[in-house]
């Protein structure tokens, strides 16, 4: 019951965040949505802060999960284009997905300097180290080349993702209209279209 009344005051502090941005992320209102009392939040992560880490926790391991789940629906010997394109959409999935989680985790790097330690070491190093390793024999660059490839990836496919429904229909020309999902079809392939480019040549 412990890790069970945990992962639900995580999921409504994601819920919450989602729905109203960093700036509102109180306890009160993870309480609320989460429907248990502002001192078990307190008690299972030691106030806001530790709450914000179990977010970034849950995120590491969401990213952890869909790169294992991708490489195994990439299959033995897929074509680079085919995996760059599959690691592009899900990459922008995830950034869309953990919008707001990441605007926060941005901020922190801003103020910082630089990531967490453990977020450089545990999750963001051996992930570039993966895919850096599968740009280099992809095309036949060197690896800190192909580091510098990946990361430049990273920085747009997540740039787009970060962005508001309101400020895409202002990059990509639309009207109020338009739906988010059609605007995040169009960044999606857009993307696509990028990384192939920046990667393959």
């Amino acid at each position: 019951m412990h890790e069970d009344s945990k992962e639900r005051i995580v999921q409504a502090a994601l819920a919450v965040l989602s729905r109203s941005g960093p700036s509102h992320l109180g306890l009160r209102a993870v309480a609320r949505e989460a429907g248990v009392s502002v001192g078990l939040i307190s008690h299972h992560f030691d106030g806001k802060a530790g709450l914000i880490e179990a977010c970034i926790a849950t995120m590491h391991a969401d990213l952890v999960a869909r790169e294992r789940s991708l490489g195994e629906r990439i299959g033995a010997s897929p074509s680079a284009e085919d995996v760059l394109g599959r690691v592009t959409r899900e990459g922008y999935r995830f950034a869309v997905k953990y919008r707001a989680l990441l605007r926060l985790l941005y901020q922190q790097v801003g103020e910082a300097g630089g990531l967490p330690r453990v977020t450089r070491t545990d999750v963001l190093a051996p992930a570039l180290e993966r895919w850096a390793q599968f740009v280099a024999a992809a095309t036949g660059r060197g690896v800190v080349a192909a580091r510098v490839a990946t990361v430049s990836v990273i920085f747009s496919i997540g740039r787009f993702g970060l962005s508001s429904a309101t400020e895409l229909r202002v990059i990509l020309g639309a009207d109020a209209s338009t739906e988010e999902a059609a605007l995040h079809d169009t960044i999606e392939e857009h993307l696509v279209i990028l990384v192939r480019k920046a990667i393959l040549g």
